[in-house]
């Protein structure tokens, strides 16, 4: 063997020496500490922290733990929420001992409490409440929980102080006193008038079952409150408040009133509108001579509506009491009218004609006097004689129509000139001197005295409000000017004015509580004369049941008759009507104004649209704007105007 080779060998062999040297000190320098951490009855601590020369481990479910650790001197400690520190002086510096035990018992934190009041002095028997436990305080206010964790909450409470919630931070031993005080449970509540901000006294507040009134500045004392409490008030006139007592010593609490006094005016002019008929959930009430209003709790009424001839209908959602204005939109009607059967096609081109234009209203025929009508009317009488037979263009597409031109939409309805019913109820008719069917004016007449023909007639028209028409207009509400008659059916003048006028009274209340208007038209003679012409229509007996009245002073009606619109009108120096259009619809609408003086009817004249140039139709519509009507109405029965007719 080569000196080489043996001094290798020999190499090898003492590093071999050396290692294990080394491996047996790494082995006795690495020491094991086996131990469990305990509470103070002994029971094991789960999930407690436990560390030792920078090492750390947590407690399984029986409260084992194990560390290795370098050999040395060291304080081994463990943490668990809820309980004290433990710490324990581990000596492991002898080089040979490998395995260590130890027992690591926890002492329950402790809380220690002070409860006082605002001077500092401590509350005896206050309640202290946490997850399962209750606690009271001693005679010096003092209490101690055990085994608290961090940022467990407390509530605290006792008699004639408000109850508070603190969270617990546990400093462990004990020797640390948290002064906790208690707000006396005084709440000094003020309660308001929310539209004006006015105290409202003798309030009544409760809460806990306990109730006091507020002063004359509209406060209340309440004591012994708990936080969370709920307090309300109430107080007639106004809707019950309430609110939930919290950590503030004063509380506002703004009550909406319920009663509403109100004030109509004219949106325009802002002056208040007299006798207004006010509609409440189908129930009828009025404005006062100042346009005043009261409602004792405006949350029973739905909707208010309101009615005054000369304005738009109004319709306001009522959202609060108080003292309120409500103004309603000055309204006059200048418009056409469009026939019976008329197809939607044509209205739509003439209402395409007079777009952008000032014409805001459309009369349409719903009902002629043939008796056919528009709409699939529920009445029995209509359903027995066959009043509807189906068309293209029908009533309630009339209303839509209405509604997508924005024009004011009127049902014209032709009432005791009604052939169909005449026919299929001969009871129902009138009669001639022989007992035969009246025939006249080329047509066949009902008997305006029967009680059938007026319900008829009167659930026609509440029908078409229900359907959305604006304004329900009857036509021929009167007997037939003939002499030929069945005297027992016509009675003498006082039945038949009586008769048409309860007519119309029955049929105005019947629409009173919808939102249609109700207009009627009549003859143009009516306004020249007092006498009924054997036909009952006297103005002054009729027009107080409208809201409308258009009389029909056509100049072609009367084209001569200088002795009637003449001497009844004033007007002179005209011997023929055609001559002068104006002066017959302005001094002949004064005319009528003059006899209307119920307060409430409007005079809306109709103005003939045929036979005449586009000047003289103009000309009465001046005069009619002159007199200062509600408005008019032109009248072609074929439905055709001249461009310009309206600006």
């Amino acid at each position: 063997m080569s000196k080489l080779a043996i001094l290798t060998l020999t190499l090898v062999a003492l590093a071999v020496l050396l290692g294990g040297a080394g491996l047996a000190v790494a082995y006795f320098d690495t020491k094991t500490i086996q131990g469990v951490v305990l509470n103070d009855a002994g029971a094991p601590i789960p999930q407690a922290a436990v560390t030792l020369a920078g090492r750390s481990t947590f407690s399984d479910a029986r409260g084992y733990f194990e560390i290795q650790f370098p050999r040395g001197a060291y304080e081994l400690r463990a943490f668990a929420d809820g309980y004290q520190d433990a710490a324990q002086t581990l000596d492991a510096d002898d080089f040979f001992a490998q395995n260590f035990s130890a027992r690591l018992a926890l002492e329950p934190k402790q809380f220690r409490a002070r409860i006082v009041d605002a001077n500092d002095k401590p509350i005896a028997n206050a309640t202290i409440q946490f997850d399962d436990t209750t606690l009271q305080t001693d005679a010096q206010g003092e209490f101690t929980a055990r085994n608290l964790k961090s940022g467990t909450k407390i509530q605290i409470s006792a008699p004639g102080y408000r109850a508070v919630t603190a969270n617990v931070q546990a400093n462990g031993d004990g020797k640390q006193i948290v002064v906790i005080p208690l707000a006396p449970s005084e709440l000094r509540v003020t309660v308001v008038d929310a539209t004006n901000d006015k105290p409202l006294p003798g309030v009544r507040v409760s809460v806990n079952g306990a109730t006091v009134n507020t002063d004359a500045n509209g406060s209340a004392i309440l004591l012994g409150l708990t936080e969370g409490a709920p307090l309300s008030a109430q107080a007639p006139g106004y809707a019950a408040a309430a609110a939930q007592v919290g950590a503030e010593t004063a509380l506002t609490l703004k009550m909406q009133p319920t009663v509403l006094d109100g004030r109509l005016i004219d949106g325009a002019t802002r002056q208040p509108i007299a006798n207004a008929r006010l509609i409440l959930n189908g129930a009828l009430a009025s404005t006062d001579a100042q346009g005043n209003f009261h409602l004792d709790d405006f949350s029973k009424v739905q909707r208010l509506i309101v009615k005054k001839p000369g304005y738009a209908l109004g319709a306001f959602e009522l959202k609060q009491g108080g003292k309120q204005d409500f103004a309603l939109t000055p309204f006059q009607a200048k418009g056409i009218h469009l026939y019976y059967g008329i197809k939607r096609a044509d209205a739509e081109r003439v209402l395409d004609q007079f777009k952008n234009t000032e014409m805001n209203a459309v009369v349409f025929d719903v009902k002629e006097d043939p008796g056919y009508i528009l709409w699939d009317s529920q009445t029995a009488l209509a359903k027995q004689i066959g009043a509807y037979t189906p068309r293209e263009f029908t009533a309630q597409a009339q209303v839509e129509m209405c509604r997508a031109y924005k024009l004011y939409c009127i049902a014209r309805v032709t009432v005791f000139k009604d052939v169909l019913l005449a026919k299929n109820r001969p009871d129902l008719a009138l009669h001639d001197a022989n007992g035969n069917l009246l025939y006249e004016n080329a047509a066949y007449w009902t008997d305006p005295g029967e009680s059938a023909v007026q319900e008829y007639h009167i659930g026609l028209a509440q029908e078409l409000a229900a359907m959305g028409f604006d304004e329900i207009q009857f036509d021929y509400i009167r007997y037939p000017g003939t002499r030929n008659v069945n005297v027992n059916e016509f009675g003498d003048r006082d039945d038949r004015v009586n008769t048409i006028a309860n007519f119309l009274q029955r049929t105005n209340e019947a629409l009173a509580p919808t939102n249609a208007f109700f207009s009627g038209d009549v003859f143009g003679l009516t306004t020249a004369t007092t006498d009924e012409q054997g036909i009952g229509q006297v103005w002054e007996d009729i027009a107080p049941h409208f809201d409308y009245i258009s009389p029909m002073m056509y100049p072609s009606t009367w084209r001569y008759a200088v002795d009637l619109w003449g001497a009844a009108f004033g007007i002179k120096n005209c011997s023929d009507s055609y001559a002068c259009p104006y002066d017959i619809m302005r001094y002949g609408t004064l005319k009528a104004q003059a006899r209307t003086t119920n307060q409430w009817t409007l005079v809306r004249p109709w103005l003939q649209a045929y036979q005449m140039p586009l000047a003289s139709m103009l000309a009465q519509a001046q005069g009619s704007d002159d007199a200062s009507s509600a408005g008019y109405l032109f009248w072609n029965n074929q439905g055709i105007y001249p461009d310009g007719l309206f600006q």
